[in-house]
């Protein structure tokens, strides 16, 4: 079964790669157009990480570090300072 899945995708995508290659130009603006996919997507990703680290930290550790009162808005940073 691999192997036919292999076959129609070397099918598929053959002429698409035969053009590509056919001028420098195509080629150029074939991965320049992939990089700026990759990089949107690395940007989304980049800015939910951002986010889901400032839930858990700002958000869920007041439940856990209520006895602090506000001092761990400046306890976790400097702890996160310290560890990197």
């Amino acid at each position: 079964m691999n192997a036919w899945w292999k076959s129609q995708i070397q099918k598929k995508t053959q002429p698409v790669l035969l053009y590509i290659r056919h001028s420098e130009t195509s080629f150029l603006l074939f991965f320049s157009i992939a990089v700026g996919v990759c990089s949107g997507f690395g940007a989304i990703f980049f800015r939910w990480l951002i986010n889901s680290f400032r839930v858990l930290f700002f958000e869920k550790s007041s439940d856990i570090l209520y006895f602090m009162g506000s001092y761990y808005v400046i306890l976790v940073p400097a702890i996160g300072g310290l560890i990197v």
